[in-house]
């Protein structure tokens, strides 16, 4: 919320959460910023797990690999300032770690040369809070929708998005949880929506973080549904 509330204050033209096919992977990259430097591709890794930052590592391969963006940045806690250091020395200067604190420098690195000398608006934590804008490409807060919003409305819901009543009640006859998240995956992106993770859960009438349960991420998720379209 913090790096998008600045990304718009600042007028930098931004994706959040596009869907970016990298070689066999659909990844999620948190921002993809359109620049005078060109495509700049932006993480904010929040949680200070071992784990996050492996998976974060193989993430930042494949962005390199495929030429995603000409700049990766990386927005860490500033607890994780000498694990960020590390995976830089690791993996170069094409990616750049920036802690949390420092919004002026993501700013200068996403803002046209006459902004160089400081003329951007850094906004703060208190200032996102207030503002909190709906990100371009989040048309719904999905993880909200299924915390508050009762089981029996989520279809009329998904319904008022643009998915077939028809569609929803196919996917859930499917009695297997595990293969009726990938069809609710594939119903997603077959209706050109990005499919997030608590969204396929509503789709697929599933409890809270059962795609974490038995895919581990929402990426997992996709390329089993890859798969799976392959096959068919």
């Amino acid at each position: 919320m913090l790096v998008a509330e600045n990304l718009i204050a600042n007028g930098v033209s931004h994706w959040y959460e596009p869907a970016l096919r990298c070689g066999n992977h659909t990844l999620f990259p948190d921002f993809l910023a359109k620049t005078v430097f060109g495509k700049v591709l932006v993480e904010v890794s929040g949680f200070r797990s071992p784990q996050t930052w492996i998976r974060l590592s193989k993430k930042l391969r494949l962005y390199m690999s495929c030429k995603a963006a000409g700049r990766i940045l990386v927005v860490h806690l500033e607890q994780d300032r000498e694990t960020a250091l590390e995976l830089v020395r690791q993996l170069g200067s094409l990616v750049k770690m920036i802690p949390i604190s420092e919004m002026g420098n993501l700013l200068h690195s996403v803002t046209s040369s006459k902004d160089l000398l400081g003329n951007v608006r850094i906004i703060s934590i208190a200032e996102a809070l207030q503002a909190c804008r709906r990100m371009s490409g989040k048309r719904f807060h999905w993880h909200q929708l299924i915390q508050k919003v009762p089981k029996e409305q989520w279809v009329t819901i998904l319904v008022r998005c643009g998915l077939s009543q028809a569609d929803i009640e196919k996917v859930r006859t499917v009695t297997d949880l595990k293969k009726r998240l990938i069809e609710a995956t594939r119903l997603a992106d077959s209706n050109r929506l990005v499919p997030r993770e608590a969204m396929v859960e509503m789709i697929a009438g599933a409890y809270q973080s059962s795609v974490c349960h038995h895919f581990g991420s929402m990426n997992n998720l996709v390329l089993a549904a890859e798969e799976e379209l392959g096959k068919a």
